[in-house]
């Protein structure tokens, strides 16, 4: 007995498939980029302040990594 579902399956042409897939595939693409991009203008944006904040510092700074070590 077949039912409904496997019935589409098997009249979707397997083109018909692979083409939505690689429309996902390209969408999900075009999305990560989009994010990626929009993160870097973000970090670009954060380390010109702070560039421009350790310029202007008359004293001396230390950074230190979450483990206390003198970065």
């Amino acid at each position: 007995m077949v039912t409904k579902s496997s019935r589409l399956a098997i009249e979707v042409p397997e083109s018909t498939g692979l083409a939505a897939l690689a429309k996902l595939a390209t969408a999900s693409y075009e999305t990560l980029e989009h994010e990626l991009r929009a993160t870097i203008v973000e970090l670009q944006g954060q380390a010109l302040r702070f560039k421009t904040v350790i310029d202007n510092i008359s004293q001396g700074i230390c950074f230190f990594d979450a483990d206390e070590r003198l970065i």
